[in-house]
């Protein structure tokens, strides 16, 4: 009877997570979608983060999508991308909860049958991070962000349900202040 509550325990033990706080050091990558009027652009996206210390934490993120429209009887293919790197500060609210804060350079880049063009910018936010559960953590962030003509805000709200420490089914869905929207479902490796 020990010996097999001792084999379970070890065979078990990679699927317990505990409830602490969010982990800064992971990849993560899947399905993206974006919603742009009547447009619906569907791609990919990957993601990471890295702490450097107790308080500092690196992101990179990288996402890419396409449509096809139709003018005139005429295909016409558009691509989008953004790739974004940054630093982040990030602080514990309680034993599961951290808020973060981050800057980021942004790259975005449109390319229409073949036309390309792209600007780099930069980005604030500002969110929330919490074990809710041993296996679920729920996010959520609100971003700023400065484009050449523009300015965006954003609010993106997600969570990770952690099948074991190292890996995790992520979800997401966004909102910017032009009603433009964003879906991902994907799977991070936390390290």
């Amino acid at each position: 009877m020990k010996k097999s509550l001792v084999a379970s325990m070890l065979v078990l033990s990679p699927f317990t997570v505990m409830a602490d706080e969010p982990s800064y050091n992971y990849v993560e990558g899947g399905y993206y979608q974006l919603d742009l009027d009547d447009a619906e652009f569907k791609g990919y996206q990957l993601r990471g983060s890295l702490a450097f210390s107790e308080n500092l934490y690196g992101r990179l993120g990288y996402w890419a999508a396409d449509d096809t429209f139709t003018v005139f009887n005429t295909n016409i293919d558009v691509d989008l991308s953004e790739l974004s790197a940054g630093l982040g500060f990030k602080t514990p609210v309680g034993a599961n909860t951290t808020v973060h804060t981050y800057a980021d350079l942004v790259q975005s880049r449109i390319d229409v049958e073949g036309n390309d063009d792209s600007e780099t910018d930069y980005r604030l936010g500002f969110g929330l991070r919490s074990n809710v559960a041993e296996s679920v953590e729920l996010f959520s962030d609100i971003t700023w962000t400065d484009y050449d003509v523009d300015n965006e805000t954003a609010l993106q709200v997600g969570g990770v349900f952690h099948i074991n420490k190292a890996f995790g089914i992520t979800v997401s869905a966004g909102l910017n202040d032009e009603n433009d929207k964003n879906y991902t479902v994907g799977a991070r490796l936390s390290f």
